[in-house]
Order: structure tokens, then sequence, then C-alpha cells
């Protein structure tokens, strides 16, 4: 069952008394937790019908204990097991006959934070997954978060414009849980003045990125190769570097010119390669194909390993005595060469 199928059966009090979640992306993991939490028992009875604990505590006499005890004044009572991925092997094994035959009153929902797959070939795990939810939580690709994006903007119904998509995901990167944060405060403000439509302006405004100098108009001004103005650009950033982490500016600069090698290699000249070779809208395709006329392959490659040295001068890797403004502004005069 997909996430977002998962959280409307929830919302729809159509629950199945076992969860098993895991997977490398938090976030909706969290949130299936988080929805299991406000929609299970009423907020009159959780004192009695909710009970949280933790892996490293979690022990199969423990968890047998609470599922199978009645909720009081309530049709349900809610077990959460957070850290999951901290419960001793073996404690699943004594809970594989519960599995087979769970408490319809009780739902046991386990919250692991783990990359791995349950062994399929354990019995607790196949019975687990014949009479419960497995839900494996992955991260988003680069090239999806625009999208989820605007799902999750039109589900608080509101619009956004297609380059405050891109501006969001490219500086804020795919940390869902930052990104929701954000976009909570946007809509906040908007409802404020009777909005419902977040513009690129909008964005600049209230996220306190600087619309004249930015990432992307650092990256738009490399893609022209005008070496003043990138200059320019850098320095005025540079004057703010909580807001502009040089790491973070760093690693924006690695996905672009990666992104020129795979389109150089691919051969990509149209806009309609560009998009769909990106998996990006065919509005920013314009900075692609201004920069693949202006930089050769060799040299792309070139400037990718300028962009690794310079990285692993920031993270301490090669000693330098030189600051982080310094690595960073040698970085924007050699790929500019």
């Amino acid at each position: 069952m997909k996430y977002e199928e998962i959280l409307n059966h929830i919302r729809s009090q159509k629950f199945t008394p076992l969860y098993y979640l895991y997977g490398e992306e938090s976030y909706f993991i969290d949130k299936i937790i988080s929805t299991l939490d406000e929609c299970v028992v009423p907020e009159s009875c959780r004192s009695f019908n909710v009970d949280i604990i933790y892996g490293e505590e979690a022990t199969a006499n423990r968890l047998l204990s609470l599922a199978k005890s009645f909720p009081m004044m309530s049709e349900r009572k809610l077990i959460i097991v957070k850290e999951a991925q901290r419960i001793k092997k073996d404690e699943f094994e004594k809970l594989t006959t519960y599995f087979e035959k769970p408490v319809q009153t009780t739902i046991l929902a386990f919250a692991c934070k783990d990359k791995k797959k349950p062994d399929g070939r354990l019995k607790w795990s196949k019975v687990l997954d014949k009479n419960g939810i497995v839900f494996e939580s992955k991260s988003l690709y680069e090239n999806q978060i625009a999208n989820w994006l605007a799902q999750y903007v039109k589900q608080s119904s509101f619009t956004i414009a297609e380059d405050a998509q891109q501006i969001i995901a490219t500086y804020l990167g795919n940390n869902l849980q930052i990104i929701e944060n954000e976009i909570s405060k946007i809509i906040l403000t908007l409802k404020q003045q009777q909005k419902n439509h977040i513009s690129k302006e909008t964005v600049f405004d209230i996220i306190d990125i600087d619309k004249d100098y930015n990432v992307f108009e650092l990256i738009d001004k490399i893609s022209l190769r005008e070496p003043e103005k990138c200059h320019q650009i850098i320095t005025q950033m540079l004057r703010n570097p909580r807001e502009n982490p040089a790491i973070v500016i760093v690693y924006q600069l690695f996905v672009f010119f990666r992104d020129l090698s795979i389109l150089k290699y691919r051969h990509a000249e149209t806009d309609s390669s560009i998009a769909q070779i990106l998996g990006i809208n065919p509005f920013f395709v314009k900075r692609y194909k201004t920069a693949l006329q202006q930089f050769t392959f060799t040299r792309i490659k070139q400037n990718l390993q300028y962009i690794l040295e310079a990285d692993l001068a920031l993270k301490g890797i090669i000693n330098t005595r030189i600051g982080d403004g310094h690595i960073l502004k040698t970085l924007i005069i050699k790929l500019l060469q």
C-alpha cells in the first residue's frame, strides 16, 4: 500500500491491527505514526489507551501484555513502538503467534528507522506481511521533490508557481521535514494576507533567500560565464554564511555540473530532451541549454574535479589554511577559466 493510501485509510478509520514501517526516509514514517496517534484514540481517552515504547525497552512479553488488554472507554487502543530497529530479533520471533491472530481492538505500530527490509524468510515477517501493513519509506530523488511539493501545497488548498517549486527544492534539498516547516510558514503568512498562491517572490521574502544574491542567480551567471557578476554574487552571499553555508553552495554547484555532464554524454540539445533526461519542467531548461553551449565535456569534468577538491577542503579532509570564503571564491574562478 502506498503512503497516501495508508494515510487515507487511517483518516477514514480503516485500520489494520499491525503496522511495520521501515526505510531511510523518516518523514513518511513519522507522518504515518502521527496520523495514527491523531485518529485511533479520541483525545479524552488517550491516557488510558495510548502507549509509546522505545525499541530498547520493547520485549515480547511487555508488548503482548499491552496488546491483549482491552481498551478503556474507547473502541481501540494504540501501541507505538519507536526505534523498533533496536528490538532484539528473537523478541520478534516470540510475537509470531500474536501476528497470526492480532487483537482487532489494538493497533500495534512499529516505527523502524532502518533501511533494511524484514527478512522475508522468517516466519514472523511472513505473517506480519500477511496480516498487517509493511511499508518501506523511500527517500525521494532530487527530481521528485518539486512534484511532491506541489501535491503537498495542493492538500492545503494552495497553489505554487513552478519557479517557486524549483527554488525551494534547490535551496532546501530533499529534507522533507525542513521543506514542510518552511511551507507551513509561507502558508500561515499567506492566510493572514488572504492569499492562496505561492510565488517566487513569496519564497524569497519568507524563507529569507536574497532574490538578487543566491545560489540560483550564481548558477545562472556561471552558465553565462560572467565572472564579474559571479564574484559580486558570491561576495554578497558570503556576508551571510548562516543563510548561505559554503558546503551547500558547493553541493548545488556539483549537482548542476553533474547534470551538465549527463546531458553532454547523452548529446541532449532540445528543450524536451533536456527536460526528460533530468526529469525537470521545460520551464527550467534555459540555464542548462546555455551552459551546454559554454562548457565542453572536458571542461565540465574538470570543473567537477575542482568542486570535489573544494568540498574536501571545506570538510577538512584536505588540509588548507584558507577560510571557507576564500575556498569558494577560488572555486568560482576555476569554474570560469
